[in-house]
C-alpha cells in the first residue's frame, strides 16, 4: 500500500528496515482512493519490483515475500505472472552486485 498511497517503497525500506518481518507484494494502477490491485508484473502496474527487492536485500532482509495474485484473471495466469516478475526482480540482484546469501 505504500506505493498506492504515493510513497516510495525504496525510501520506506530504508527508514523501516529494522521493523520489516515479511512483505506482501502486489501491483496496482491508479492511486488512493481510486485504484485497482493488479498482479505483480501486470503491464498496467506502476511498481519497480527490482528496485524494492534490491533495497530489501541491501537492508539485510532475509525473510519471505508473499506474492499476492488475487485478481479477476485466471489463477494460473496470475500465479505465473507473479512468479516470473519475482524471478526477474531476483535476477536483478546478480546484475546489481547485490547477491543473495549462499549464491
Amino acid at each position: 500500500y505504500l506505493h498506492v498511497c504515493g510513497l516510495d517503497p525504496v525510501d520506506a525500506i530504508g527508514s523501516l528496515s529494522a521493523h520489516i518481518a515479511h512483505v506482501h507484494v502486489k501491483d496496482h494502477k491508479g492511486s488512493n482512493p481510486h485504484f485497482e490491485h493488479l498482479i505483480p508484473g501486470d503491464a498496467e502496474g506502476g511498481m519497480d519490483h527490482a528496485a524494492w527487492v534490491r533495497a530489501l536485500r541491501q537492508s539485510g532482509f532475509d525473510g519471505y515475500a508473499a506474492v499476492e495474485c488475487f485478481t479477476d484473471h485466471p489463477l494460473d495466469r496470475a500465479c505465473a505472472l507473479g512468479r516470473q516478475t519475482m524471478v526477474e526482480a531476483l535476477k536483478s540482484l546478480r546484475t546489481s552486485g547485490t547477491m543473495l546469501s549462499g549464491n
